[in-house]
């Protein structure tokens, strides 16, 4: 199994992020889960509206994606299904199913789940010695490493074939390379 991941960015930077990434990602089908694809588009809102992408992702909501309330309102995610659309705010405090007419009764979170504090107090509290928090890397670091692969598709400026499994990038090894990058002496990893 390979993860196929392809970007296109404003400019090839070395030594910092581009002024706007657009990143797809094609994960393939693992045993009963049907394949995934995947876009990050890490862009200012004027440039996403110049393309389309906005418009189209508006479209796919079926509503304006701005949120009228918290600390950034027009930032989010979309979860698109053959059921409907998951629109959540950037640190999914905010959720909505939709089309809010087919989902008359979600009425947020079952009640069997914790109420989250936030997560820089969860993660306080776990540091302390308390219960994992709700955001942990269990999860959010696979996300983090599908991310990280985007920033190299996008450092290198061409499409890349990830072999998760291996974790390594076959055929290009100048990307592979990147997956881990030298350490400076005195810090290395166990």
């Amino acid at each position: 199994m390979r993860i196929r991941v392809e970007a296109e960015c404003s400019e090839l930077c070395p030594d910092n992020f581009p002024r706007w990434e657009i990143v797809r990602f094609d994960i393939p089908a693992r045993g009963a889960l049907p394949p995934a694809r995947i876009h990050w588009y890490n862009a200012q809102e004027s440039e996403l509206q110049k393309r389309g992408i906005w418009q189209q992702l508006e479209k796919l909501a079926g509503r304006p994606l701005d949120w009228k309330e918290g600390w950034a309102p027009r930032f989010g995610s979309l979860l698109v299904g053959t059921k409907g659309v998951v629109h959540t705010n950037p640190h999914n405090s905010l959720c909505a199913l939709l089309p809010a007419k087919d989902f008359p009764n979600s009425g947020g979170p079952p009640r069997s789940m914790p109420r989250s504090p936030g997560h820089e107090k969860e993660w306080l509290q776990a540091c302390k010695g308390g219960p994992a928090p709700l955001s942990n890397f269990d999860h959010s670091g696979l996300m983090c490493e599908l991310l990280l692969l985007g920033n190299i598709a996008t450092l290198l400026g061409k499409p890349l074939e990830f072999d998760p499994v291996a974790c390594k990038i076959p055929g290009n090894d100048e990307a592979d390379r990147a997956l881990r990058p030298p350490r400076r002496e005195g810090w290395p990893l166990p």
